[in-house]
């Protein structure tokens, strides 16, 4: 009798093999925005910061931190002093003195009145050649920079963190709308920083200071954030004075550090 063929006779079937589970897509962190409304992201790469009379009004400054700027701002000199308020202030953080009570309330309420910057910002400052110095003591290089070539000075200093205590001050448009510019911009080091959004900052107005486009960096530490990494040492194919020189004497190359503001 015919039947059906044998099992080994039989066509098998291939039994399916489960497929890889495909990895989950990475969690991206969401944007965080603080009481004044500034993000602690920004998507653009870093560039100049633009409508500026915007962002200050934008700042929720209490009394306090109005009070203090205006100190901080004050460009004339203190009494029985060379400097003005706000230099006296940051020496005395810088030396590890004791701060008056002026000037440690003044110091509180500004750092407390900080925010996120909010974007990716280029900022500017200006410094004498005691910068340099005081990052090369910091790796052992003692002696200070004269002597030193701009490639020396990169392969020492590239990769240098530090930290500040001070409130640092900065320009966001390069000084441009100061009296006479020449007084920021041909000392011997520019300092170009690239500042996160999240880093601490506040722009502090239209005070003497303020008319130049400040914006005022906050200590390292404060809420986290603000430590400082050298990333490059270049010519900033300008010419520069030496620290007490004429600003019709400039006799050096400049000098320019970028910082990465973390």
């Amino acid at each position: 009798m015919g039947g059906r063929g044998s099992s080994s006779s039989m066509k098998l079937r291939s039994t399916p093999q489960p497929q890889p589970t495909p990895p989950a897509p990475a969690v991206q962190p969401q944007p965080q925005t603080d009481a004044n409304g500034f993000s602690d992201t920004d998507s653009a790469g870093f560039h100049d910061l633009y409508n500026g009379r915007n962002y200050y009004q934008q700042q929720n400054l209490d009394i306090d931190a109005r009070m203090s700027l205006d100190d901080y701002l004050d460009p004339n000199t203190v009494p029985g002093s060379m400097y003005n308020f706000s230099q006296n202030m940051n020496y005395a953080i810088a030396t590890g003195q004791q701060l008056s009570p002026q000037q440690q309330f003044a110091r509180d309420s500004i750092v407390d009145a900080s925010h996120n910057l909010g974007y990716n910002v280029n900022l500017t400052r200006y410094d004498h050649g005691d910068f340099l110095d005081t990052r090369l003591a910091g790796i052992g290089i003692n002696g200070g920079h004269d002597g030193m070539s701009v490639s020396q000075l990169k392969q020492a200093l590239v990769g240098q963190t530090y930290t500040d205590p001070r409130i640092l001050s900065t320009s966001y448009n390069n000084f441009k709308n100061a009296t006479d510019p020449s007084t920021f911009t041909t000392r011997e080091v520019k300092i170009t920083y690239r500042a996160k959004a999240s880093t601490q900052a506040l722009m502090p107005g239209d005070g003497p200071g303020g008319k130049l486009g400040e914006m005022l960096i906050m200590p390292s530490g404060t809420k986290g954030h603000n430590n400082y990494k050298i990333v490059d040492v270049r010519s900033s194919g300008a010419k520069a004075r030496r620290k007490g020189g004429s600003t019709y004497n400039l006799t050096i190359p400049q000098i320019e550090v970028i910082v990465e503001v973390d």
